[in-house]
């Protein structure tokens, strides 16, 4: 996305909207890292701005219940803003960044607001072991993938409809 939206921006306000646009983004852990829903939301919609019609959105973020998750509700590292995150699922980490742990809905909520499709929405889990401990530690992902509908709602010759 860093490379559409520098190549958006330096197309220059002579460039038509073909040339300021892109086939795919991929957004990975990067809305888990804005502090509020409403700039989530703004994130969101920026990318779909950029899409062409029919582009692609590929999407994957930390999900409710992830190991970092609890390990963070563990150590007391919850930020909580009043009306922002009533579910406290919002982090701080040991270098200052954030992490928020989002939901299907969420992310479908987010998709909804920026006029995107939802093709598929998910949690992919996977376990990490530590044999020599005897931990069985548990990833939990939100993977998604999004489209900007066609202009017109025709069919469109997009690399999104190859897909």
């Amino acid at each position: 996305l860093a490379r559409g939206v520098g190549a958006w921006r330096d197309a220059g306000p002579r460039a038509s909207s073909a040339e300021r646009t892109v086939d795919f983004a991929t957004v990975l852990f990067v809305l888990g890292a804005i502090p509020t829903p409403a700039a989530r939301a703004a994130a969101m919609c920026s990318i779909a701005a950029l899409l062409r019609p029919g582009g692609l959105v590929f999407y994957r973020d930390h999900g409710e219940s992830d190991l970092s998750q609890l390990r963070f509700a563990q150590q007391g590292r919850a930020i909580r803003r009043d009306g922002e995150d009533a579910e406290g699922r919002l982090y701080a980490r040991n270098d200052g960044t954030l992490a928020h742990f989002c939901t299907l809905e969420e992310v479908r909520d987010y998709a909804a607001g920026a006029g995107l499709d939802v093709l598929e929405c998910e949690y992919r889990t996977s376990s990490v072991v530590n044999a020599k401990l005897g931990l069985n530690m548990r990833r939990v992902l939100v993977h998604a993938k999004m489209r900007k509908p066609a202009e017109g709602g025709g069919e469109d010759s997009t690399l999104a409809s190859r897909m």
